[in-house]
């Protein structure tokens, strides 16, 4: 038990979220760097006026070495709340809080480094932070560290370390990590690879065939109608994945910076949303070319059916399991 401030309970940080705004204040004063944090904050978060009180306590954190306080005073800069923006500034003191332990600092320099935010860009240095972010257990920083050696962007393609690090996110419950790291063994081929760009080609070239080929009335329109409601539904979903689906940021990585959020989550909804739905949009009717006009050439029998299911489960795997798709 930690005796802080007029009550007694179980330890420093439990006391900073808990504390009223004076015990926070008396502590602060007193040199509690949590407090100091916790306190800033509060200022951070409170009208504008409030703003130049939480760049003094950040600072102060950060002065007594706390990462969090660093973290803190970098996205002042980084924002120009309480502190003119300033970028290279922001860059100084996000470089510290990483030396500190930070995380979510690291995961910032990695922004920083590869956006070339008050810094030239630097892919070195960006890969050099998100591996730092990874070995410290953060779930994103794996997932984009493994992802960058499965595709070979700035680092040498490397299925093992994507492997690797995948491994580590999903054994810290990540559920896309799972997804991919069941996906390796398909990316890895030459070919199967681009199994959804094949798809598309495929698909789009049986849905033009039927069309042509087709000799009954309003043949032609039947198919547009068709495709017309695919590609409706295909929007719908976009958007439903885009607001519902694309939630799970990193739990763990603490109180992540608003310009970090801003790029990698809801700043970037509307370019997510065109994306994502483009991306349905397209595949839906693909997937109905390439799975559904072969059933009418050949007709549902268990031997087609069988073919039409198997191929959407390799199309689709991991995302579904083998077991769903058939």
């Amino acid at each position: 038990m930690t005796a802080v401030g007029p009550q007694v309970i179980q330890s420093a940080a439990e006391w900073a979220t808990s504390a009223s705004l004076e015990e926070l204040k008396n502590a602060a004063a007193a040199g509690d760097v949590k407090a100091q944090v916790r306190l800033g904050k509060r200022h951070f978060r409170a009208a504008r006026d409030a703003h130049n009180e939480a760049a003094h306590w950040f600072r102060k954190a950060a002065d007594g070495g706390d990462p969090n306080g660093a973290y803190m005073l970098a996205r002042c800069y980084d924002l120009g709340v309480g502190v003119a923006a300033d970028a290279h500034e922001a860059l100084v003191w996000f470089s510290k809080a990483s030396e500190l332990g930070s995380r979510a600092a690291d995961l910032s320099l990695w922004l920083c480094y590869s956006q070339g935010r008050g810094v030239a860009k630097d892919p070195g240095r960006a890969m050099e932070a998100v591996r730092r972010a990874a070995e410290r257990g953060c779930v994103l920083s794996q997932k984009i560290l493994a992802s960058a050696y499965a595709l070979g962007k700035d680092v040498p393609k490397d299925f093992a370390q994507a492997e690797r690090y995948y491994g580590l996110a999903a054994a810290q419950g990540d559920a896309d990590a799972r997804n991919a790291l069941r996906a390796l063994p398909l990316d890895r081929h030459p070919v199967l690879r681009h199994r959804q760009r094949i798809l598309l080609a495929v698909g789009y070239l049986f849905f033009g065939r039927y069309a042509l080929t087709t000799h009954f009335s309003f043949a032609w329109l039947r198919v547009l109608v068709f495709v017309g409601l695919d590609l409706a539904v295909g929007a719908a979903v976009g958007v439903l994945l885009t607001f519902f689906g694309g939630k799970r940021m990193d739990r763990d990585v603490g109180d992540m910076s608003a310009r970090l959020r801003l790029d990698v989550g809801q700043g970037k909804t509307v370019k997510s949303l065109l994306r994502r739905s483009l991306r349905i949009l397209l595949i839906v009717p693909a997937e109905d070319g390439a799975f559904l006009v072969p059933l009418i050439w050949l007709g549902v029998h268990p031997v087609a059916v069988a073919i039409s299911a198997a191929l959407f489960a390799l199309v689709h795997y991991p995302k579904f399991t083998w077991r769903f798709c058939i």
